[in-house]
């Protein structure tokens, strides 16, 4: 018999993302910075329910509860720019998570932040 995973805990520790304010196609301010993340499988339901919507989503990562964004917020991970489709609250997890769905920006937004 197969073995079940211990789901009992899930971690944080695939990467690190930033969280980005945007305005126009600017991105104008870094609302959280080095924001740890997990990669999670995008599920069959919610990837054709992106695409009956005209959208795609190319990535799910969770990040920690205590992290709020919107789907007006923008996504850096590696220098790549993603677009917020949703944040599913999962209550249900240890340690409660922000589920988000991303999709790839395909224009490139300028980046205005202060270095």
């Amino acid at each position: 018999m197969p073995k079940i995973k211990d789901r009992i805990f899930n971690t944080f520790n695939d990467g690190t993302l930033d969280i980005c304010e945007v305005e126009g196609r600017n991105i104008i301010k870094t609302t959280f910075a080095d924001i740890r993340f997990g990669n999670r499988t995008v599920g069959i339901s919610r990837f054709w329910n992106a695409k009956i919507n005209s959208s795609t989503v190319d990535k799910t990562v969770a990040i920690p509860f205590d992290i709020k964004l919107t789907t007006l917020d923008m996504i850096l991970i590696d220098g790549k720019q993603y677009k917020v489709l949703q944040v599913q609250e999962k209550f249900d997890a240890k340690p409660p998570e922000n589920l988000v769905s991303l999709e790839e920006n395909k224009v490139t937004f300028v980046d205005k932040r202060q270095k």
